[in-house]
């Protein structure tokens, strides 16, 4: 009798281990389905981030648009017309300052150069002038 009572605890603790095992490929399973479930979803929610980002963008530019259409529908009067003029004159005589600043700046600007670099610069500039000589006597032939 107690041997089979032996066997009735083993044959339980056989069934105890394998329900144990069981529970835990289920709940590794489950574990493994949330995961992936998050990472779609994180997925999903930066393609939508994105999609909503350039279609905020689009908004903006039709708005931009539409606001300058109506101001420049509502403004057309003559006061507009003088408002681009002074504009346009300010607009170039501001290139025309910036020209006379650089040319102002290039005017002051002294090079210096080494001795060894000017006898380098001048024999390449010969060699440039008889490179020059010959593609022209190449062309007459």
């Amino acid at each position: 009798m107690m041997e089979s009572f032996k066997e009735q605890y083993a044959s339980l603790g056989f069934s105890f281990e394998k329900e144990k095992g069981r529970q835990a490929d289920a709940l590794s399973k489950r574990a493994e389905l949330r995961k992936q479930k998050f990472e779609r979803t994180k997925r999903m929610k930066l393609m939508y981030a994105g999609e909503q980002e350039a279609k905020g963008m689009r908004q903006r530019e039709q708005d931009l648009q539409a606001s300058l259409l109506a101001v420049n529908q509502a403004g057309g009067g003559l006061g507009n017309d003088e408002l681009l003029r002074l504009l346009r004159e300010w607009a170039t005589q501001r290139e025309q300052h910036h020209k006379a600043a650089e040319q102002e700046k290039l005017a002051s600007t002294e090079v210096e150069l080494d001795s060894k670099l000017l006898a380098a610069l001048i024999l390449k500039l010969i060699q440039v002038e008889k490179s020059l000589k010959q593609l022209r006597r190449l062309r007459r032939r």
